[in-house]
C-alpha cells in the first residue's frame, strides 16, 4: 500500500510546475555561485571572523587576504564543502515552499478527501509525500553538488595556477555519501515543519508562513539564546540545524 502511494505521489510531485521551478533555481544559482563570488571578491569583502568588516571600491591590504580565501572557497577542492552548505541554505528555503505545498493542495483542490477515501490508508496517504519530499531532498543536494562542483572547476584555472587531482582519494569517496547525508538531516526538520502545519491546519498558508519564519526568525533567535548560556548548556547550539550544516 505505502509503496503505491510512494509511487503515485512520485509521479504527481515530478509533474508539478513548483517542483521544475524549485530544481531549476537551485540549479542555477549554484551554476552561477562560484564565478559570481570569485569575481565580487575584487570589489567587495564581507569578513565576519572578528565582528563585522565590509569593504568595497579599492580593496586595502587587509581586505586582499580576505578576497582570496573567497576565491579559493569556490575553487577545487573547497568547493566540494562550500557548495554543499549554499546548497542547503537555499534549499531549505525552497523545499519548505515546495513541502508545505505538497501537502496544502490537497485539501486546497479538494482531492485529500478522494485520495484517502480511494486508499483508505491515511498512513499511506502522508507517508508517500514524505518519502518522496526526503528523496527529492537528497536529489537535489547530489544535483547541485555536482553542478556548483563542475562551475567551480571550471574557474579555478583562472584563481589559481591550475587544477590538481590529489584530494581525489578514497577517503573523500567515502566521506561525501555521510556529507551528504548529514546535509539532508539539516534541511529535512524544516520541510517536515511546513507539512506537518500545513497539513494540521489544511492551509498552504500556514505551512509557509510558520515554515519561513521558523527558518529565517525563529531559530537565528534560538541559536542566539543557547549562545549565551553558561557552560555545558551553551553547546546546544551546535546541535541545531543551521548551525550544525
Amino acid at each position: 500500500m505505502i509503496s503505491a502511494a510512494i509511487q503515485s505521489e512520485w509521479l504527481k510531485t515530478r509533474k508539478r510546475p513548483l517542483t521544475l521551478w524549485v530544481i531549476g533555481i537551485l540549479l542555477i544559482a549554484l551554476l552561477f555561485y562560484p564565478p559570481f563570488m570569485a569575481g565580487i571578491s575584487k570589489y567587495l569583502v564581507i569578513d565576519t571572523s572578528q565582528g563585522l568588516s565590509i569593504w568595497a571600491g579599492s580593496l586595502p591590504e587587509e581586505a586582499l587576504a580576505v578576497a582570496q580565501q573567497m576565491r579559493e572557497s569556490v575553487t577545487l577542492p573547497n568547493i566540494i564543502p562550500t557548495i554543499l552548505g549554499v546548497a542547503a541554505s537555499l534549499g531549505r528555503v525552497l523545499m519548505v515552499i515546495l513541502g508545505a505545498t505538497i501537502a496544502g493542495n490537497e485539501f486546497t483542490w479538494g482531492t485529500a478527501r478522494h485520495l484517502i477515501g480511494r486508499t483508505r490508508d491515511r498512513l499511506a496517504f502522508v507517508s508517500g509525500k514524505l518519502v518522496v519530499l526526503a528523496g527529492l531532498v537528497l536529489v537535489l543536494l547530489i544535483a547541485g553538488l555536482l553542478a556548483g562542483t563542475l562551475s567551480g572547476s571550471g574557474i579555478t584555472p583562472m584563481v589559481r595556477d591550475g587544477i590538481t587531482w590529489d584530494f581525489l582519494t578514497p577517503g573523500l569517496f567515502l566521506r561525501l555519501p555521510l556529507a551528504l547525508l548529514l546535509t539532508t538531516l539539516t534541511v529535512l526538520p524544516y520541510v517536515l515543519l511546513a507539512f506537518t502545519i500545513a497539513l494540521i491546519t489544511r492551509s498552504t498558508a500556514a505551512g509557509l508562513s510558520i515554515g519561513l519564519l521558523t527558518l529565517l526568525i525563529g531559530e537565528p533567535i534560538l541559536a542566539q539564546i543557547l549562545a549565551s548560556l553558561s557552560e555545558p548548556w551553551n553547546q546546544l547550539v551546535f546541535y541545531t540545524p543551521l548551525v550544525s550544516n
